[in-house]
């Protein structure tokens, strides 16, 4: 059966193709207007997205160095939807062959500073999934400019609605569907609960939000209330 971290890439997954979906039919103009936030256009951002899960999977993999992709060179939306569905099949596998080992073999590699590090490929992986939903939230901020966005969200909670494993009623699946929500036929798998990952993942919200607060201690009231136009 497939755990849990097989569910958070599959999450990953449909969540890069809701983004994906939304700017198709973009104009080059429209992906490469800039704007003072993660890689400076849409495109550069979806092009992130997509080198980081291919690095990430290289170094899996034990491929030599490289120097971190940074220019998506016009790269075009359906190059990049199309490449992702490639790295997404190559990480299945690789996960697939490693699951019995639980991911715990020790991968060493360079950053993009050649820098070498030791992980274990599990912390790697958690490591990975949590990179995409960041730079997701920066693609979906930029796509707002152009007024498309992604009914509710493409938060988990969401995903799992789409594949959930509870059958809901009628009266909430109509509700659902009305609002816009995919809703699975026949009911979806259900993700097993394994406790280690999940404390391990509340341990890093937790360092997470400690950093963010920390730092925004030192603001002043009037950048604390700065209007980005960010958020929903």
């Amino acid at each position: 059966m497939p755990g849990l971290m097989d569910d958070l890439y599959a999450y990953n997954d449909w969540a890069n193709d809701k983004v994906i979906a939304l700017c198709g039919d973009l104009s080059d103009a429209q992906l490469d207007t800039p704007r003072e936030m993660g890689f400076g256009t849409l495109r550069a951002t979806l092009f992130h997205i997509l080198t980081a899960e291919v690095i990430w999977m290289e170094r899996w993999q034990g491929v030599p160095w490289r120097p971190f992709p940074k220019d998506p060179e016009g790269m075009s939306v359906d190059a990049i939807a199309d490449a992702l569905r490639d790295v997404a099949q190559q990480r299945r596998d690789l996960m697939s062959a490693e699951q019995d080992s639980r991911f715990s073999r020790l991968v060493q590699y360079q950053d993009s500073k050649q820098t070498p590090y030791d992980h274990r490929l599990s912390d790697l992986l958690l490591h990975v999934v949590n990179h995409g939903v960041h730079h997701r939230a920066q693609a979906l901020n930029y796509l707002k400019q152009f007024d498309r966005t992604v009914v509710a969200g493409i938060d988990y909670l969401f995903y799992r609605l789409a594949k959930h494993a509870v059958p809901q009623s009628p009266e909430a699946e109509a509700s659902l569907r009305a609002y816009g929500l995919d809703v699975s036929e026949p009911c979806g798998e259900r993700c097993p609960w394994d406790a280690q990952w999940n404390i391990r993942q509340f341990q890093y919200n937790d360092w997470a939000t400690g950093k963010v607060l920390e730092f925004a201690a030192s603001l002043t009231d009037e950048q604390l209330d700065r209007d980005f136009a960010m958020g929903p």
